[in-house]
């Protein structure tokens, strides 16, 4: 068998039936529910923003917008920015925020990836920042590579899973299986023939800015409840064999998979 045989599109199906667990536009509309009047882009936002070729675009569609944070920030950069989330409440943060801030030049559209996107326009430039998290990934590149002009970017998540999980693992409180990684979109871009370029884009958690053992079980205690003296000893171990408190930090921060792609 050679790479060409394989058929990573349903591979990705098949990992996500058996691991999948995409959040749900209630499970979206409670957090909403907690955000205040601001949103705050971040060094992920800004990095991203920063690698975003972003000349000779006029129009930006982004898809999973989530509050949008990134997509009031494209709005300061391109004519007009189109956000997409299937989250009523995280869209209407976004409306409050813009409403406040004065800009008018975004719309919004209230769709998710499994809707028909006959109507979403098309635009130059397609984003779909830290929102992939889809049962069928080989729909979804093909949607956002029909609605691109000049290029696609998105983000995903390397390892397919946050410190926390990691975290739990170690300490023994169960641990589900990650998410499909991202290596999954490159090779299904490549069979799609697109011509996908890669960079990382690395992010401290709440766990990996310790500065002592001591910090670290303190923080983790703070994140995850009371450890037992079972789980103390357990990330003992754990950080005995990482060998030092940079290396502990180094596993637990999160590096997102930045893909893009020029559409022919």
């Amino acid at each position: 068998m050679y790479m060409n045989d394989i058929d990573f599109a349903e591979l990705y199906r098949q990992h996500m039936a058996a691991v999948g667990r995409p959040k749900t536009p209630e499970m979206w509309n409670a957090r909403a529910a907690k955000l205040g009047a601001e949103t705050q882009l971040g060094y992920y936002g800004q990095e991203l923003i920063r690698r975003m070729d972003l000349s000779e675009c006029q129009s930006v569609l982004d898809v999973g917008c989530g509050a949008g944070s990134i997509t009031l920030e494209l709005a300061r950069h391109v004519p007009h920015v189109h956000g997409m989330d299937f989250s009523p409440g995280m869209l209407g943060c976004l409306h409050k925020v813009a409403q406040t801030t004065g800009q008018t030049n975004l719309s919004t559209q209230l769709k998710s990836w499994d809707d028909d996107w006959h109507d979403v326009p098309v635009c130059d430039v397609v984003l779909a920042s830290r929102s992939t998290a889809v049962m069928d990934m080989a729909a979804a590149l093909q949607k956002l590579h029909r609605h691109a002009r000049q290029r696609v970017y998105l983000t995903s998540l390397v390892g397919g899973e946050f410190a926390e999980a990691r975290l739990l693992g170690i300490l023994g409180r169960g641990h589900r299986a990650p998410l499909p990684d991202y290596l999954y979109i490159i090779q299904i871009l490549a069979q799609m023939g697109c011509q996908p370029e890669l960079s990382y884009i690395d992010c401290a958690s709440p766990y990996s800015q310790a500065s002592s053992s001591e910090a670290f079980l303190a923080g983790v205690e703070s994140g995850l409840g009371p450890l037992s003296l079972d789980e103390c000893q357990r990330l003992s171990d754990w950080m005995s064999q990482m060998g030092s408190i940079e290396r502990v930090n180094a596993a637990l921060s999160h590096r997102w998979a930045l893909i893009s792609w020029h559409v022919i």
